[in-house]
């Protein structure tokens, strides 16, 4: 099992957070519209896209189509970019729970913040209901729920964060593990040296 101490946990958390608000600003609005494209290449649909970048502004992307869809299509279309930034956020989730298990807890990190990123997509949109969640609550028939979304995105956002504090308590109770078997180790050989010094004089 690697050591991983004290100082490079908090190095690899830094990362961590970095990588989420890279993605957050700047990736995943691109995979969100991207799941868009994907969709109505899938239909063989005409489209356009406006996108607005800054430095210090949010990545924002708007896809226009070209065509005629039927309400099966178009809420396949309003659904895929949510479906396709909550499925990549699943997948590091899943990566960031093997990396502990695994003691890997430098790719825990990386894993946890970038999955948030990816999952905080769809609860953005729940918390403040607008654009793909208003059209396919509109198409479903069910526009009163839009009201009640922000209760369930407040409900997972508790529950991230919940999360994220277990998780983050589980990767320092490994790191003490490891410091406690790794002084042991070393007052281990120490005493062996000293017992050899010793038989020697």
């Amino acid at each position: 099992m690697r050591y991983l101490s004290e100082k490079k946990y908090n190095r690899y958390l830094k990362i961590g957070l970095l990588l989420f608000v890279l993605f957050t600003w700047q990736v995943v609005p691109l995979i969100h519209e991207l799941g868009h494209v994907i969709t109505l290449e899938i239909y063989n649909c005409k489209y356009w896209a406006r996108w607005e970048h800054g430095y210090f502004k949010e990545l924002y992307g708007k896809i226009y189509d070209r065509c005629d869809l039927n309400s099966n299509q178009l809420l396949w279309l309003y659904s895929s970019g949510l479906i396709l930034t909550t499925l990549i956020g699943i997948l590091f989730l899943s990566l960031e729970i093997i990396s502990i298990k695994k003691k890997k807890i430098e790719w825990a990190l990386i894993f946890l913040f970038t999955s948030y990123a990816f999952l905080l997509d769809f609860v953005n949109y729940l918390l403040f209901p607008q654009g793909d969640i208003e059209a396919i609550l509109s198409l479903v028939g069910k526009e009163n729920a839009i009201n009640k979304t922000p209760f369930l995105g407040m409900f997972l956002l508790i529950t991230m964060i919940t999360y994220l504090y277990i998780s983050i308590h589980e990767e320092l109770e490994v790191i003490i593990v490891k410091e406690e078997g790794l002084i042991k180790k070393w007052m281990k050989k120490l005493r062996k040296y000293l017992k050899k010094k010793h038989v020697h004089h």
